[in-house]
């Protein structure tokens, strides 16, 4: 019944359209912001935390790829980080900040958290269970803020800083996805930073 009033009264929903960016400075920046989510699930990162006006993604924490799954894990960046990975639970999250650039572009900065897990693992008693005894250990996803400052006591993960050549290989992922120099473009300054220094900070 509820079905034939709606389909009478002629109510048809329509997806809302989004309108073309009306600069160039838009544009790129549209462009940018693509690239970055792009690049985030070639990874395998979910997006967790996602601030389009101030131009912030984060995701959620991942465990890291091992031996076993180089062929479809890019999250390590030499063949330690695959051992390291396969030996103890390692989780990554990435934070992307993109930055007002010269002639009216954007670059970005990205930090990748790293930590290892504290949950005690299950025991493996055959080589098949390796993976399947690795892929649940954590019982929710964690943020990227929760693997820098864990919760918890005891907390679920132990914090072993930045990755800093994951971090350098998502940067130029982004730029190349985004047509960017892979050298980066220098940020610059907002009007408010620039009133600032120009008052000393005050």
């Amino acid at each position: 019944m509820l079905l034939v009033f709606v389909t009478s009264c002629g109510v048809n929903y329509r997806a809302p359209v989004q309108r073309p960016p009306r600069t160039e400075m838009e544009r790129n920046y549209n462009n940018t912001w693509e690239a970055v989510r792009t690049t985030l699930r070639y990874y395998g990162f979910e997006p967790e935390y996602q601030d389009r006006r101030n131009g912030i993604i984060t995701t959620y924490a991942e465990s890291s790829g091992h031996f076993l799954e180089e062929m479809w894990k890019k999250d390590h960046t030499s063949p330690l980080g695959a051992v390291e990975n396969s030996v103890q639970n390692i989780y990554r999250a990435v934070k992307v900040k993109l930055h007002r650039a010269p002639g009216d572009r954007f670059d970005v900065e990205v930090a990748v958290a790293k930590a290892r897990s504290n949950v005690p693992e299950a025991q493996v008693t055959d080589a098949c269970e390796v993976i399947y005894a690795r892929s649940d250990s954590m019982p929710r996803k964690m943020t990227f803020q929760e693997l820098l400052v864990p919760q918890g006591d005891p907390s679920p993960v132990v914090p072993m800083g930045w990755d800093e050549r994951l971090a350098d290989m998502i940067i130029a992922d982004i730029r190349e996805s985004a047509g960017l120099p892979l050298r980066g473009l220098p940020p610059v300054d907002s009007e408010m930073e620039k009133n600032q220094k120009t008052s000393g900070g005050n």
